[in-house]
């Protein structure tokens, strides 16, 4: 191309985003068209100079795909068109799928791009092109990408679930006997005394456990700053925009290992998880790890110290679990909808609260449970609130049985194995000065 008749032609109104192949980037200087050419060749992110952009000119490049997805005028500057077909690399697809006007002289250059900038229209062709390419695109587009990829038919030999049921037992009866030694008072680890001091440290008081459910409420948490409050996941990420912090903070999800550090920059309290943080990788970050008993049937064990059993739907058992174990009496659930998290914006208090990288490793990993059947987000929305419900129901009948009471306060939601109560309606404890000074100075 050339740059300067370029100029010269178009006029000061347009710039040039030139960005040539990284292995040509040192052969090429602009200095002479500084303010009509911009070097863009060592930006990284190439979506940005895209989103930014009228028009894209290019050859034979895969970016026109994802350029495409913009749907904005496209010039295919292919001057050597028949020679790159035919005697050099060939293509991989026909070129006359692609959209956009077809430029094979440069002098002709100037005119295309006028025009389509000036009358461009998304046409049936650019249409279909997208229609073929680009299906994918939208909203959880990485998700149906991989599903595509992986197969959904994944299933295991009878002798590999052998394997595995006999390491399961293995591993059940290690956490048995260590659990029992603990309870003995032997072979106690730093972190097993750290779960011990919690033991009834708060007899007869009361707390309220904050769920990420599509009915919480930022300014019902700061009516809880005088309050004993536990909280988890995500909710990390609003504290910015609020007074309030949680007294404890769980989190027991191993897709949540990469925001370890923001989330302790954010909060720098007692910290709960299991032995999914119990390795010495995460030691940095204080995580106090109950034992977890690997049992599909869930059951209230009562003694954090030994073990707890997992209730693989919601980290909100075990948070319900630590809260019976320190000595609490009265138990609030806040944002516990029970709701459907996979589909659409039912689930959390945020959209975008789970990725897409998120829900395949929750397909992927609950079909270790349902006999290797691959089940549709609704499906696996439908599967975890049923689990969810059955492990709450267990948790109001341990909660009977040692009179502890456990309140629904939540707004709306589709959780009742607890009494409902109506949150307006409570009586919070006010803000101590001591919390009102460190909450003031962040």
């Amino acid at each position: 191309v050339d740059f300067e008749a370029l100029h010269e032609a178009l006029g000061d109104e347009y710039i040039v985003m030139f960005r040539a192949h990284i292995n040509e980037a040192k052969s090429v200087d602009f200095s002479a068209l500084a303010g009509f050419v911009m070097d863009m060749t060592r930006v990284k992110q190439v979506n940005d100079l895209l989103i930014i952009s009228d028009i894209l000119i290019s050859d034979y490049s895969g970016i026109i795909f994802d350029y495409a997805n913009l749907r904005r005028p496209i010039i295919l500057y292919q001057y050597d068109r028949e020679e790159y077909v035919n005697d050099l690399t060939g293509v991989y697809i026909d070129l006359d799928e692609l959209p956009g006007q077809v430029v094979k002289d440069p002098n002709d250059l100037p005119e295309a791009i006028r025009s389509g900038i000036a009358e461009f229209i998304y046409d049936k062709k650019y249409q279909q092109f997208n229609d073929k390419y680009n299906c994918l695109d939208g909203a959880e587009c990485g998700l149906k990408t991989a599903r595509m990829l992986i197969p959904s038919d994944i299933s295991t030999t009878p002798e590999q679930r052998k394997r595995i049921e006999r390491r399961r037992i293995v591993k059940i009866l290690k956490v048995y006997i260590e659990g029992g030694l603990r309870r003995l008072g032997l072979c106690r680890t730093d972190n097993d005394k750290n779960i011990l001091s919690f033991k009834n440290k708060h007899v007869g008081d009361r707390c309220f456990l904050i769920g990420n459910g599509p009915s919480l409420q930022m300014s019902d948490l700061e009516q809880l700053r005088g309050e004993y409050c536990f909280a988890c996941n995500k909710i990390y990420t609003f504290f910015d925009s609020m007074k309030w912090r949680p007294t404890y903070y769980f989190i027991s999800d191993a897709v949540f290992s990469s925001e370890l550090s923001a989330l302790r920059r954010a909060y720098k309290g007692p910290f709960f998880s299991n032995d999914t943080y119990n390795k010495p990788k995460y030691k940095k970050y204080k995580i106090m790890c109950a034992h977890s008993m690997p049992n599909l049937n869930y059951y209230v064990h009562g003694n954090m110290l030994e073990y707890y059993v997992p209730s693989s739907a919601t980290v909100m058992t075990y948070m319900i679990e630590m809260a019976m174990y320190m000595g609490f009496k009265e138990i609030y659930l806040l944002g516990v909808d029970n709701s459907n998290g996979f589909v659409g914006n039912k689930g959390h208090f945020s959209n975008g609260y789970q990725t897409d990288a998120m829900k395949l490793i929750e397909q992927r990993r609950t079909r270790n449970v349902v006999d290797g059947k691959r089940l549709s987000m609704e499906e696996l929305g439908e599967y975890r609130m049923n689990r969810s419900t059955m492990a709450y129901d267990r948790l109001r009948e341990y909660a009977d049985a040692h009179n502890i009471h456990i309140f629904n306060a939540t707004r709306g939601g589709y959780l009742e194995s607890f009494e409902r109560v109506n949150f307006d309606e409570i009586d919070f404890k006010p803000v101590p000065e001591e919390v009102e000074e460190s909450q003031e100075d962040g």
